[in-house]
């Protein structure tokens, strides 16, 4: 198991407007920054994982480091927050 990997969790649904915007910055994001890994939850095909990640909101971004959860961000503005975050982890 490699616990220096940094990871996004990105809770989206195709029926969330203010997941597209996200969804389009999150992209981006992963090209800004090598090594990153970011994984879509469709929260309506898997509501099993959000649940079990106490998912509340959408858009919800959960930054991890190996299995450990650094930061989360909900809503419409949170891209910039987790640009914030990763500057100074990847």
């Amino acid at each position: 198991m490699d616990y220096t990997t940094v990871k996004l969790l990105f809770f989206t649904a195709d029926w969330c407007e203010n997941c597209k915007p996200a969804k389009n910055g999150i992209g981006k994001l992963a090209k800004r920054f090598p090594g990153l890994v970011v994984e879509e939850v469709d929260v309506a095909a898997k509501p099993l994982v959000a649940g079990s990640c106490h998912v509340e909101g959408l858009p919800t971004v959960i930054v991890t480091r190996g299995c450990v959860e650094v930061e989360r961000f909900t809503g419409s503005g949170c891209l910039n927050k987790v640009t914030k975050c990763l500057v100074g982890m990847v």
